[in-house]
């Protein structure tokens, strides 16, 4: 019963909500003045919603960016491009090698189409990795900007916040 009764008072207790809101964006806080439970959460709640309002972000509300998808290269121009480029080489080493520069043109228009898709897939992928990381250090900052203006508001309060 002791067990049962201590476990209900520890979710019951305001200073758990201090924890869970400071927790919430890594934050450890302290009452250094004897702070009541009553005047705990009071203080969490307006420092919270004062971090919220200065920085305009609420990491409680606010979800992980997502990762954006390499777009498929479409009709972009990329495939003609190498396999001009392809047929043209194919050409002149088949001239060279066989006496017949249709077939080395041939051959090289089909595997420079191939390599111009790759490389345009691999462009935007490039992009996609380069957004994602972007998206990531821009929600990493908010998240650290909304941080400090919650320690700096409960350490006005009396409280060591870190």
């Amino acid at each position: 019963m002791k067990r049962l009764t201590f476990c209900l008072s520890l979710l019951l207790c305001p200073s758990i909500v201090l924890a869970s809101l400071a927790s919430s964006v890594g934050l450890f806080v302290y009452p250094k003045n004897s702070q009541s439970p009553e005047q705990i959460e009071q203080d969490d709640y307006q420092c919270y919603s004062w971090a919220k309002d200065q920085t305009g972000f609420d990491p409680i509300n606010t979800t992980t960016p997502k990762n954006v998808e390499a777009k498929r290269p479409g009709a972009d121009g990329s495939a003609m491009r190498g396999a001009l480029r392809g047929a043209a080489r194919g050409a002149i080493i088949g001239e060279i090698v066989d006496d017949d520069a249709s077939k080395g043109a041939e051959v090289g228009g089909a595997l420079g189409a191939m390599r111009g898709r790759s490389h345009a897939r691999h462009s935007a992928q490039q992009q996609a990795t380069h957004q994602n990381a972007q998206n990531q250090a821009q929600y990493e900052q908010r998240k650290d900007d909304f941080k400090r203006a919650m320690s700096l508001c409960l350490d006005a309060r009396g409280y060591a916040a870190q």
